[in-house]
């Protein structure tokens, strides 16, 4: 009796903890589990505000840049304003199962709500085979694929519009390369040309200027024609290296970066205006200091055929970073534009300052330099930008 009476205290006290030990946990991230229904709702903050319950997640981010622009233009007259390049309100998760993803950015720094990204991932194979489908940056160089909240400068160079690859509708297969596999692959299919700003319904011409004039219709993101473009990325990673963020925050021994994009615009529209544009890149990251860079060459359509193709420019970038105690950043760049003929030449040269309150959250940079753009035969044409910017996340 006196055994048994043991036995069932001992039972009545082990049963609530083993019971309790068998809870499952919640973790703040959108990271999928195992067996999500089997979480209870969960809300809270990290890197944004998150709500979750079962196979549905939310997360909530939110960026705005506060900028100042002085420019002393050579022979025009100087400019100098406040601005808000960016004011993004960003929304990501998981719905109906860990594996489908969708992310939801808008922009309001010109007043009004514009679209910049929506998409929805399948996660067929986790790490190896993404399905994606929906508006994004087309993913081509790594200075485009990397947010503009992360950049140890103000804002991208000049080899950035030079090759711009934009935002377009489209559909891709990759292996979650934005979070930096140690191989990584990314090959997609899209619209075509750059889309942004595309202008649909009648236009009225002006017979003595022969301007147009825009008498009804809007702004859209999709051309009425489709001229679809192919895209392919591929890059090895090595030691961890976080490729798309430029400030060295991880520290430690050598990581690297070697990556490469294909762009080829098709001229499936016939309008004999094909393009194909290709470009390498690098990151390297050593106990605190960042180097980037590229070169990218591009050619555009000069006859009938789709393989009549001229050199249309080349450039390149290399910049160079040093973060002491994770708070302030020195920075170097220089960048180079080269379109096909002559004298018409650009240069980049600029040096800037960041310091980190809290990392990307809180962030004030400042960067200056000059602009150069020959402009005819032995003739340079200079402009000095300054530039602050606070950034502000959460």
């Amino acid at each position: 009796m006196r055994c048994h009476h043991i036995l069932g205290v001992t039972l009545t006290t082990l049963l609530p903890l083993i019971a309790g030990a068998q809870q499952p946990t919640t973790l703040p991230t959108d990271q999928p589990t195992t067996h999500p229904h089997l979480h209870a709702a969960a809300a809270g903050y990290e890197s944004g505000f998150f709500i979750r319950e079962g196979v549905f997640a939310l997360r909530i981010r939110s960026r705005v840049q506060a900028r100042y622009t002085a420019e002393v233009l050579d022979g025009e007259q100087d400019k100098n304003a406040w601005s808000i390049p960016r004011a993004r309100l960003a929304l990501r998760g998981h719905a109906f199962s860990p594996r489908l993803r969708y992310y939801f950015q808008l922009d309001f720094s010109k007043g009004s709500a514009e679209l910049k990204d929506f998409f929805l991932t399948y996660q067929a194979i986790p790490s190896w085979l993404h399905l994606q489908i929906g508006q994004w940056k087309v993913p081509f160089s790594r200075q485009h694929i990397t947010s503009s909240s992360k950049l140890e400068f103000v804002d991208r160079a000049i080899t950035h519009d030079a090759m711009r690859a934009a935002r377009d509708i489209g559909i891709a297969i990759h292996n979650g390369y934005t979070s930096s596999p140690r191989f990584e692959y990314v090959l997609g299919l899209f619209n075509g040309k750059d889309t942004k700003g595309v202008i649909t319904g009648p236009v009225q011409v002006d017979p003595t200027t022969g301007e147009g004039e825009l008498i009804a219709g809007k702004a859209s993101n999709v051309p009425q024609h489709l001229d679809p473009s192919v895209v392919l990325r591929v890059a090895y990673n090595h030691a961890g290296i976080k490729g798309y963020e430029e400030a060295d925050f991880a520290g430690g021994p050598l990581r690297f970066s070697l990556g490469g994009g294909l762009l080829v615009n098709f001229d499936a529209d016939g309008d004999d205006a094909s393009a194909v544009r290709s470009q390498l890149d690098f990151a390297l990251k050593l106990h605190g200091f960042a180097a980037h860079g590229g070169a990218f060459l591009s050619t555009t359509q000069s006859g009938d055929a789709f393989g009549d193709q001229s050199l249309a420019s080349v450039g390149f970038r290399v910049q160079v970073g040093f973060l002491m105690a994770q708070r302030v950043q020195l920075s170097a760049r220089y960048a180079h534009v080269a379109p096909d003929g002559a004298d018409n030449d650009q240069h980049e040269a600029l040096a800037g300052v960041t310091v980190y309150f809290y990392k990307h959250g809180l962030k004030w940079q400042s960067d200056g330099g000059a602009l150069l753009s020959e402009v005819g035969p032995n003739q340079t044409k200079t402009d000095v930008v300054v530039r602050s910017q606070l950034q502000f996340a959460f």
